[in-house]
């Protein structure tokens, strides 16, 4: 049986987190508050409440909710005005994943409708099946919901998760999935090496495990 592929979105597949940066950058300017990109990495790979915190704790819990709405109005700007955010390597390396014949998911904390945006901008619309986003759970990562929902959805069918936080790590492992982490902008890695040309060899060595790896280059 063919293991299927289940992909991040932000961090993985597309440099969003950088523009997200940017924004929070810009958001928070607007209020009269400066702050760094720096400040705001924290905000990477969270979701829900932890998010929703960190946001409060950084430029007060009054401010966050417009935060939000402000940030994310401007990162889907950005994208929809022809940004490049797509990571290098990514586009060869799920046209090559599609052609060994690899059904690709997609299971991202971010909100159907940026979603879409970005499936759009990518040409990426029928690039995954099945996709859940942040609308189809209740809780996010780390919270293995998302990762639980998949399995639903896949039925008796092999898996393996690309991530590029810790956070994403730990929602695939509690569900039971081996996964890749191919580490983002927020996370340290122990050495230094070419994020992308070594994707698809940890990709196929996790297909040929049965048990939760989390892969650190």
């Amino acid at each position: 049986m063919t293991t299927t592929i289940i992909f991040d979105l932000d961090g993985t597949l597309v440099n969003t987190e950088a523009l997200y940066l940017k924004s929070n950058v810009k958001a928070a300017a607007q209020l009269g508050l400066h702050r760094t990109e720096a400040d705001f990495r924290p905000l990477v790979g969270a979701a829900g409440p932890s998010e929703a915190k960190v946001i409060a704790d950084m430029i007060g819990a009054e401010h966050a909710a417009w935060f939000q709405k402000f940030s994310t109005a401007d990162v889907l700007d950005q994208i929809q005005g022809g940004a490049d955010f797509v990571l290098p390597n990514v586009q060869p390396t799920l046209a090559a994943l599609t052609t060994a014949g690899y059904p690709l998911a997609l299971a991202t904390s971010s909100p159907r409708h940026y979603v879409d945006v970005v499936l759009a901008a990518t040409g990426w619309q029928r690039q995954f099946h099945p996709i859940l986003t942040g609308s189809d759970v209740q809780a996010h990562k780390p919270d293995p919901e998302m990762y639980e929902a998949m399995k639903v959805k896949l039925g008796n069918v092999p898996a393996v998760v690309v991530e590029d936080t810790h956070v994403g790590v730990e929602a695939a492992v509690g569900a039971g999935l081996p996964v890749v982490m191919i580490p983002g902008i927020a996370q340290k890695t122990r050495f230094k090496s070419d994020r992308d040309s070594v994707i698809n060899q940890r990709i196929a060595s996790l297909v040929e495990k049965s048990a939760c790896v989390c892969v650190i280059f």
